[in-house]
């Protein structure tokens, strides 16, 4: 047979959902409630004599973290109120002017910085950084003195946010956590899975696209695009040679599912060992007589299967059978249809003079032949979901559904038999521990 056209690669859009949370709290432990210097007299910096001075007091609200597509965005809103002073004889201070205390309340401004991540080909993540100009509720001035000395008050929580943020930057840059989570997945795909006894699937993956950051909430969602050539393979667990990771392309947005071409394979000799469990050793009683099958043999030649057994009874010798293989989905079961004799095994029964007794033994083989294929297709969808359900490794986990299961005609190749199951779905894979590929800085003192 020709060999038929290449569909292409399967394509599987995996969504890795990655929470966030623990980095957040992460950032809530690092930035100070307050930050240093409060409640000390400082020298305003534009004093001519050094001797006004100012003083103040200033906390945060929780830190407000959010994701905004391919953006971390971390907002804060601070309290505060400030005081002047001049210096006086023996260097005592006198306040001459303040705002933001006794019934006019504290000032407020909201302050914050915010993160994109992206992609490095190598796989590394790469996070940068801008701080957000504060956005002031209300100003701190003292008219009479013409000093405004808001941005000095808000200098240190503005320090102290900088800095945090840029500790994130670095230990984004520095994490290897998503390489290692990538190079865990495709090592995965790339190993043998035993869908259940004798039915093998294999991922064969080949490519891996990703789309542009999303977010949900508070959590991030990768959507790798997998471009692979999957199989079941009916019979022993097959050897793969490893790949390594290859490059990380970017892509367009892509739609989360899977759209599957999943190749079902039947080795000619994992069916020669099944038809030799149903029938050799086995007596079976005819009409015209009484036979014992002492092997069996099943191949395929040019869209045909052939059957060779060899029997002793009534008569023996080694005979061949020849038919049409067709996938049964009613039943699940590869059936052959059309089940006769060779020219060559014919003329062997009529020289034996035994036309009549091979009527018999063909009706006994074809019943047993329709069962060589001990796992019924069928049962593939269900078995392909369980697998798509399950620890991948720590910190992984797969989930899936299978919404489309369709199977195509059955072909005959070279080594075996094959049919195309065409599935869709849906599958994801959240991913935990993200804290564990961060440095969690030490708590800073107020």
């Amino acid at each position: 047979m020709a060999a038929p056209t290449d569909p292409g690669p399967s394509r599987i859009a995996l969504q890795v959902r990655v929470n966030l949370d623990a980095v957040f709290k992460d950032a809530e432990r690092t930035v100070p409630s307050s930050p240093p210097g409060g409640n000390i007299w400082t020298v305003l910096p534009d004093s001519v004599d050094g001797n006004t001075l100012y003083r103040f007091n200033l906390y945060r609200d929780p830190l407000i973290c959010h994701i905004r597509g391919n953006r971390i965005v971390v907002r804060t809103k601070i309290h505060y109120w400030m005081e002047v002073g001049l210096r006086m004889a023996g260097n005592w201070i006198k306040g001459v002017g303040s705002c933001g205390v006794g019934p006019e309340g504290f000032r407020e401004a909201w302050m914050g910085a915010e993160a994109e991540i992206g992609f490095t080909p190598d796989w590394a993540l790469d996070l940068k950084v801008k701080p957000q100009e504060p956005a002031l509720v209300n100003r701190c001035e003292i008219t009479f003195l013409k000093v405004d000395i808001t941005s000095n008050v808000q200098a240190g929580m503005k320090e102290a946010l900088v800095k945090a943020t840029a500790e994130m930057e670095t230990q984004v840059r520095a994490s290897a956590l998503l390489r290692d989570r990538a190079t865990a997945l495709w090592n995965q795909l790339q190993q043998p899975f035993e869908l259940s006894p004798g039915m093998i699937f294999m991922a064969n993956p080949e490519r891996i696209r990703m789309a542009p950051l999303r977010s949900e909430g508070r959590t991030l969602v990768l959507t790798p695009e997998i471009q692979a050539r999957p199989s079941v393979v009916f019979g022993p667990r097959p050897a793969t040679e490893a790949r390594s990771l290859p490059s990380l392309d970017q892509a367009e947005p892509i739609e989360p599912g899977f759209h599957v071409r999943l190749a079902l394979d039947l080795p000619f000799e994992s069916a020669s060992e099944q038809l030799t469990r149903n029938v050799v050793g086995k007596a079976f009683d005819t009409d015209h007589g009484r036979f014992e099958i002492l092997s069996a043999r099943v191949w395929g030649r040019e869209g045909q299967a052939f059957l060779e057994v060899e029997m002793k009874g009534r008569v023996d010798g080694r005979v061949t059978l020849v038919g049409r293989p067709v996938f049964e989905e009613a039943t699940g079961q590869l059936v052959l249809r059309d089940l006769d004799y060779t020219l060559e095994s014919q003329g062997w029964f009529t020289r034996m003079g035994e036309r009549l007794f091979r009527g018999s033994l063909r009706k006994t083989l074809s019943t047993q032949a329709n069962f060589f294929l001990n796992q019924s297709l069928s049962d593939v969808r269900n078995q392909v979901e369980q697998g798509l359900n399950r620890e991948l490794a720590p910190g992984l986990r797969l989930s899936g559904k299978v919404e489309g299961f369709r199977l195509s005609q059955l072909r005959v190749l070279e080594d075996r038999f094959q049919v195309d199951a065409l599935l869709d779905g849906q599958v994801h894979v959240d991913v935990d521990g993200i804290s564990d590929g961060f440095v969690v800085p030490e708590r800073r003192s107020p």
